[in-house]
């Protein structure tokens, strides 16, 4: 057995020599609903080690599966791949790796998006012997897949037309699932799907499906799970873990939206609540901030049906929000039956069906696309991101606040890119970006090196050396990736936010802030050209 050797950077590309290990080999499932066909393609060597999982390998499928000539609206964008990958060590009996994404273009922002979950889903791929599934053509009829180990077995069912996700798993049976609600079928541009239950994506990700006629995808898989090349190694890393989150501070991010004035309360009107307190605990507060104290509704018991009826439906939370809110403040919509008011919408039926195309895109939304429920004043370096469409959470603008000082720019543009890195290195490994926030909630995360311990459970899940540059590479690598084929597709970055946040700053909040977003945009596209 020849002995480990380690990994090289050369130009930003990373090259993998020869490992200890044996080679695991990887095969993708290739699904075209044109041809009702199905194969599997057997990846290289060289190629796992370059692109290693989740995100980056998603992007690289994505790109390599495309048909650019057929992605125009009148061709039903049946150019377009659906591409879900799980992450590198997602396979792994080890608690926390369990993450997955979703990549494909979406039609509402005509960019490349990717969408990230974390479950039991993350497993199923493996179970049928594959690390990812790559979906590509459409179909002229209403067509569910069946995925049954190596068999894939198409099905044209009308019957399951309209259907909400928990009728349609009924009608279904089955314990792993992609469901797409009435709200997608309906061609609602904030339309999301639900995997394993769990409500996913934005950006019209649900009327991708639609223009594939694609209902529903269902998954019989063996449980497949390995212990890992240095399983030693994994239990320290998961032991590092515990500890971080033993040591961090005590306070949930609720309390830090409080005190630091970054809950969107009252159409993004109020920055501080008391009663946000109320929902405290909330491991999905996002999305109550969304539905709830938007409205300015605080009990957590009466924001979580609207929450399961979004899920329902396949309706995304935090558009929603935004289109509801326009409603009411241009159009001085009664929004006592919210229920009633977002079957109208999924359906497109009654008086909401105006409301399903979606409200002013003046109106909170970037680039076509509604914001996500916080107020971006209190968070530079997260509303940095949010001018460029990426949606990753600056931790620690959160956590820390704002302290916004004319000429530190360069300081949020370093905290904006070091957090892209990092959550694009822990979605390739098959790692949630959520669980980041104890590194971030300490007295001396200084001393702490995320990408050294990501490298640490790369090499012990890979079988080879990993370092910790080699990590942050990978972050690298997906930002490049992603704006390679966003230019290929003709996309231009908004560059702008909404005038509310950049020329208002009065508020219940014991500050005012603005947004200063040109002297970040030149801060952080300096930063980028460097690496």
């Amino acid at each position: 057995m020849t002995a480990p050797k380690t990994l090289d950077t050369v130009g930003g590309m990373i090259k993998h020599k020869m490992e200890e290990f044996p080679y695991r080999q990887r095969k993708i499932l290739v699904v075209d609903l044109e041809k009702e066909s199905s194969k599997f393609v057997v990846l290289e060597q060289d190629y796992c080690k370059r692109y290693l999982g989740g995100r980056l390998m998603s992007l690289s499928l994505w790109d390599s599966y495309c048909d650019y000539q057929n992605l125009a609206p009148f061709s039903y964008e049946a150019g377009n791949p659906i591409v879900i990958v799980s992450g590198a060590c997602s396979d792994l009996d080890t608690p926390y790796v369990d993450g997955y994404v979703i990549t494909t273009k979406s039609p509402v922002t005509q960019s490349l998006v990717t969408f990230a979950g974390h479950g039991p889903f993350a497993k199923v791929l493996f179970g049928c012997e594959v690390c990812a599934l790559v979906i590509k053509g459409r179909r002229s009829r209403l067509t569910s897949l069946a995925i049954d180990g190596l068999d894939v077995h198409f099905s044209t069912d009308e019957t399951l037309h309209n259907l909400a996700v928990s009728d349609c798993l009924a009608r279904l049976n089955s314990s792993h699932s992609i469901i797409l609600g009435p709200a997608g079928e309906h061609q609602v541009p904030y339309s999301s799907i639900s995997i394993d239950h769990e409500n996913i994506g934005r950006a019209g990700l649900g009327q991708v499906f639609a223009t594939k006629n694609l209902k529903a995808i269902t998954f019989k898989c063996l449980k497949k799970e390995r212990a890992g090349y240095d399983s030693e190694q994994l239990g320290k890393l998961g032991e590092i873990y515990r500890k971080l989150e033993h040591y961090q501070k005590k306070t949930d991010l609720v309390g830090y939206s409080e005190r630091n004035g970054w809950a969107a309360v009252n159409c993004f009107r109020d920055r501080t609540d008391g009663r946000l307190w109320a929902l405290k605990g909330r491991n999905d507060f996002a999305q109550y901030f969304a539905l709830g104290t938007n409205f300015l509704k605080f009990d957590g018991d009466d924001i979580k049906p609207l929450i399961d009826q979004c899920a329902e439906l396949g309706l995304d939370p935090y558009s929603t929000s935004v289109v509801l809110l326009w409603a009411r403040k241009h159009f001085s919509q009664d929004l006592s039956d919210i229920p009633h008011i977002l079957q109208g919408i999924a359906y497109r039926r009654g008086n909401s069906a105006m409301l399903s195309d979606g409200g002013d895109k003046d109106f909170y939304c970037v680039g076509n696309l509604e914001l996500a429920p916080y107020d971006l004043r209190a968070l530079p370096a997260q509303a940095l991101l949010v001018s460029l469409n990426d949606d990753t959470l600056v931790y620690p603008d959160m956590i820390c606040g704002n302290h916004f000082k004319r000429g530190k720019e360069g300081k949020y543009a370093r905290r904006a890119v070091f957090c892209q890195d990092l959550r694009f290195a822990m979605e390739t490994l098959g790692l949630p970006y959520s669980l980041s926030i104890p590194y971030f909630n300490q007295y001396l995360n200084f001393f702490m090196k995320p990408f050294a311990i990501l490298a640490r459970l790369a090499s012990a899940g890979e079988g080879y050396f990993v370092s910790e540059e080699n990590m942050r590479a990978y972050g690298r690598q997906c930002y490049r990736l992603r704006k390679e084929i966003n230019d290929k597709l003709g996309y231009k970055e908004p560059r702008t936010l909404p005038l509310e946040v950049m020329v208002d700053p009065s508020s219940n909040y014991i500050r005012d802030q603005v947004i200063t977003l040109p002297r970040l945009l030149e801060a952080y596209t300096l930063l980028r050209e460097r690496n």
